[in-house]
Formats: C-alpha cells, sequence, structure tokens
C-alpha cells in the first residue's frame, strides 16, 4: 500500500509542477533578486545534502583541507548548476511538462508494482504478474499491466495539467 500512496503523491506533484504560478503575471521588485538569492540558496542547500558531504568526505581521505576544499568547489557548481537549470526551465517550459509526464509515469509504475496491486492482478487475471526472484514478494507485473499502468500515469499528470491550468485562466479572465 506504501507504493500505492507513494505514487498518487507523485501524481499530486507532479501536477502542482506543470500548474502553480501558471498565468500570473510578475512584478520585478527590488526585493525580488533577494528572495531569488535565498531561493537559490535554499536549493543548493537541499541537493548538497548528507550523501554528498558524505561522497566528499570520503574522497579527502581523511585530509581536512581536501574536505574543506572540495565543500568550497562544490556549493558554488551546485549554485551554478540550480540557476543553469532554471534558466533552461523557464525558457523551454516543454521540459516542466516532459518531466511532470516522467513523474507520472513512475507513478505509474509504482501503484502497479505494489504488493497489494500484484495480488489483486494475480487473482484477476494470473498473467498480470511474472515471477521476479528480487521482489519482496517474489511478484512483479507483467509488460502489459506494467507500460499501462505507466502511461496512465503519464497521461493523467498531463491531463490534470491542462484541466487545471485552462481552469485558472478562466479564474484570472474572469476577474
Amino acid at each position: 500500500m506504501l507504493k500505492v500512496a507513494g505514487g498518487l503523491l507523485l501524481i499530486w506533484i507532479a501536477v502542482k509542477l506543470v500548474t502553480d504560478n501558471e498565468g500570473e503575471a510578475h512584478e520585478v521588485a527590488a526585493s525580488d533578486s533577494l528572495w531569488k538569492a535565498v531561493r537559490t540558496i535554499a536549493i543548493a542547500d537541499a541537493v548538497m545534502s548528507l550523501d554528498n558531504v558524505v561522497a566528499i568526505a570520503a574522497a579527502s581521505r581523511g585530509h581536512p583541507e581536501l574536505f574543506i576544499f572540495g565543500l568550497l568547489l562544490t556549493i558554488p557548481l551546485i549554485i551554478a548548476g540550480s540557476q543553469l537549470v532554471m534558466a533552461i526551465l523557464t525558457r523551454m517550459p516543454l521540459l516542466v511538462w516532459a518531466g511532470a509526464a516522467l513523474l507520472g509515469w513512475i507513478a505509474g509504475e509504482m501503484v502497479v508494482g505494489d504488493v497489494m496491486s500484484l495480488q489483486y492482478m494475480q487473482s484477476v487475471n494470473p498473467e498480470w504478474v511474472k515471477p521476479d526472484s528480487e521482489a519482496p514478494n517474489g511478484l512483479k507485473p507483467a509488460n502489459l499491466p506494467h507500460y499501462l499502468a505507466s502511461a496512465v500515469g503519464a497521461a493523467l499528470v498531463v491531463t490534470l495539467g491542462l484541466l487545471l491550468r485552462g481552469r485558472g485562466k478562466e479564474k484570472a479572465h474572469a476577474t
């Protein structure tokens, strides 16, 4: 049931990704650059998580000066990288939609790969699942339900995103 909940949450995140800030007019204020910097730092901080620090510590092999150098080198790279990604996504909004559809695809995979989903599919049609020694319950979805659920997840995200985006534009024109 955990994968089903995770898949549904991922669909919600993907839909929010394509519907947030759609159709809103943005006024640029002087404080905008400060908030942009704060946002960039927050993103970089999230990306520069514990696993990255551990990787730098492991690469430095106990040399504090190499560890500090690694941190000083990677933080600006992460900040610059996040700004570059934001600039690309701003110029090519289709990539945001493609990313949201990919999240929907993954959500569909998660839902169909859940233990309860697999047990249900096996009870309805045993051909919808196949044995997998590496899976926790020994089952995985057959190709048809796997790709069908993935495609439905991607289509659901794009459809909901378009519907909610259109509804948001109607509200903006009404005021």
